[in-house]
């Protein structure tokens, strides 16, 4: 009998135990773009967005200058567009206790499109990851590691990561650092690719209005919270003459929500010549800093 319960612990408790343990012990920003999103707790003031505002809205510059602690719970376009999975995912993430938080939405043509047919009917079944998560709160958060089938005893061997010249660190407040070796000719090079990545998915999107009612929801929900900003982040000059073609009327729509609800909306769109990306879609580091810092001081003035 006691060998049969040895061998017990050793094929099931142990190896349940080395998943839980080993991610609370050596999971770090540098394993995974999401994992530590999902580990903290409920959060007082959120930049909210997809992938622009990941990478280019920076919490600690926010913290220095607004005095508040900010979290940034940007994910990607095809994770985090304006819709219902964010949406709920954003109400497990906020603190319901928050009476005078601040709540920075990133806004862009393709966070309120999507793809839709001949009949009228809309593709939105990229949002994947965020609608199937339960625990977004948790450390260590078993379900993510389990649901997104990441090996736990990577994060023992992290010279086996694969190499890349560009680096990714995930912060512990949420923002996505990429630390990238930027030099003309591959920017160059990135930007034609983006612009490709984006035109190819082009052909079919419109207006949404599932993603329309979302974003209004959110705004709603985050104002009987504290203060809402609508923030449109600069990118290339290419970048936005795409996004004219798809929805020439945003910045009119972006305004009229403004006035609906009642809250700023920084229109940053034609401030490309003073920002540098990396591909016409994400700021570069130093730019995203910058960026930051006149975007707290457009929030300190409106407040």
């Amino acid at each position: 009998m006691k060998k049969y319960i040895i061998q017990f612990l050793i094929f099931t408790i142990l190896p349940v135990c080395f998943i839980i343990v080993t991610p609370l012990i050596y999971a770090d920003g540098n394993f995974d773009y999401y994992y530590l999103r999902f580990t903290t707790s409920k959060q007082k003031n959120l930049v909210l967005g997809n992938s622009r505002a990941a990478q280019g809205i920076v919490p600690s510059i926010l913290e220095n200058k607004l005095h508040k602690k900010f979290f940034n719970y940007s994910f990607t376009l095809n994770h985090s567009p304006y819709g219902r999975p964010y949406y709920l995912s954003i109400l497990k993430k906020l603190d319901p206790k928050t009476k005078n938080g601040i709540y920075i939405l990133s806004v862009d043509p393709f966070g309120i499109t999507s793809n839709i047919s001949s009949d009228g009917s809309e593709n939105l079944s990229t949002e994947i990851m965020i609608g199937k998560m339960i625990f977004v709160n948790m450390n260590p958060n078993i379900e993510f590691i389990m649901r997104n089938k990441l090996a736990p005893w990577q994060y023992i061997w992290p010279l086996n990561r694969p190499k890349s010249d560009q680096i990714a660190h995930l912060h512990k407040d949420g923002w996505l650092q990429i630390d990238y070796p930027w030099t003309p000719e591959r920017y160059k090079h990135n930007l034609h690719n983006k612009l490709d990545e984006y035109k190819k998915n082009q052909t079919n999107r419109k207006l949404s209005p599932t993603r329309i009612e979302y974003l209004k929801k959110t705004i709603a929900l985050l104002q009987k919270h504290g203060k809402v900003y609508l923030v449109r982040i600069p990118i290339s000059k290419e970048m936005l003459e795409l996004e004219n073609q798809i929805l020439p009327d945003f910045n009119v729509l972006m305004t009229e929500i403004s006035k609906e609800y009642k809250v700023p909306y920084f229109n940053c769109s034609m401030d490309y010549p003073n920002y540098q990306t990396t591909d016409g879609n994400h700021l570069y580091k130093p730019d995203a800093k910058r960026f930051t810092n006149a975007l707290s001081d457009s929030i300190a003035i409106s407040k």
